[in-house]
């Protein structure tokens, strides 16, 4: 959604911002950069900013080009944050931040008009450095300022903002998933089930509960007909994973991590085709690894992800049929594939 400029007087301040709907509009950025700095931008220093927000592995980011003329190259901020209306404080502190930062020697000069008492003065900017410092930590920042500096080296501002945002922590968020899977060596087929996923996520790190049910498959004795005496095999589980991105983003809406955890579930077998069929059931225990890669749609927090998983069950029983021989016992190794749509809230 493209906002526009906020002011367009050659002496003040411009501000353009592009984000998605679900962020704050640019009337709601203006009033948190004014409030910030202490007066309207229409008295601040004539700097430019051009900001593009968008949807991110992180949550949200947002790309911050300040030009602060034809004599000063622009500079690149690249700010995140879980959710677009703690990313849009953490924009307005930056902006406030770099308005602020009047000292000659560095290259930004105060609005014209402007008293050295005066709001928006080194020393006003200097007295409230601890406000925007509180203001970017209720932000929710996950990562410090990064990108093109000037040619002086890194400003005040560009120090204080680094320290207020490596300073902050960002909230959990709830995620939903829905996952189709083939699995192999659970059950005494190769077979297919589906599992439902829920969790909390910030920045790179994931905690992750699933739920897992295998269709059932039929197992016959070995050398007698498919119809024949056998039994009905199904498995039900439950995981708990904890997931980390340590790359983050490796391409255009793309992220790649690792999940470790362990899992508890019932194997089931149910007797077929003889006089008295019984049904049994054995403890299922097992540690997983899993490694995944997601892809992210835009700014709408759905994700299409594939999942590989290896478990490795502690408890292998053995089903056998009375006395007519066994029917199955799980393998040492489990493999599972996984194609699984995710919903960030």
């Amino acid at each position: 959604m493209v906002l526009g400029l906020l002011a367009t007087s050659a002496s003040a301040a411009e501000v353009e911002w592009r984000g998605p709907a679900a962020c704050p509009d640019a009337e709601e950025l203006r009033f948190r950069i004014e409030r910030a700095i202490g007066m309207p931008l229409s008295h601040a220093a004539p700097l430019r900013f051009q900001i593009d927000a968008e949807r991110s592995a992180e949550g949200y980011r947002a790309r911050m080009d300040v030009d602060a003329g034809p004599r000063e190259p622009p500079r690149r901020r690249v700010l995140t944050a879980s959710v677009c209306s703690q990313l849009t404080d953490l924009v307005a502190v930056t902006a406030a931040i770099a308005l602020g930062a009047s000292d000659p020697g560095e290259g930004l000069s105060p609005a014209a008009g402007a008293s050295p008492t005066g709001p928006g003065s080194p020393a006003t900017a200097s007295s409230s450095a601890s406000e925007l410092a509180s203001a970017a930590d209720r932000a929710g920042a996950s990562a410090p300022l990064v990108g093109a500096s000037s040619s002086s080296g890194a400003t005040p501002a560009d120090e204080l903002g680094a320290a207020a945002l490596e300073s902050s922590s960002p909230p959990w968020l709830p995620e939903l998933s829905l996952g189709f899977l083939a699995d192999a060596g659970s059950l005494p087929h190769v077979g297919a089930g589906f599992a439902l996923g829920a969790g909390v996520g910030q920045g790179r790190l994931r905690l992750r509960a699933v739920g897992t049910w295998l269709f059932e498959q039929h197992a016959a004795l070995r050398g007698a007909e498919a119809a024949g005496p056998g039994a009905q095999f199904a498995l039900v589980t439950a995981a708990l994973s904890a997931c980390a991105a340590p790359f983050g983003a490796v391409g255009p809406g793309w992220v790649v991590e690792g999940c470790g955890g362990w899992e508890l579930g019932r194997l089931s077998g149910e007797g077929r085709g003889v006089l008295r069929p019984r049904s049994s059931a054995a403890l299922w225990s097992a540690p997983r690894l899993d490694l995944a890669a997601r892809w992210a749609f835009g700014s709408t927090g759905v994700e299409l992800g594939a999942v590989l998983t290896l478990a490795v069950p502690l408890m292998r029983e053995d089903f056998v049929l009375g006395d007519l021989g066994s029917l199955h016992r799980p393998s040492l190794a489990v493999g599972r594939a996984a194609l699984v749509l995710n919903w960030r809230l």
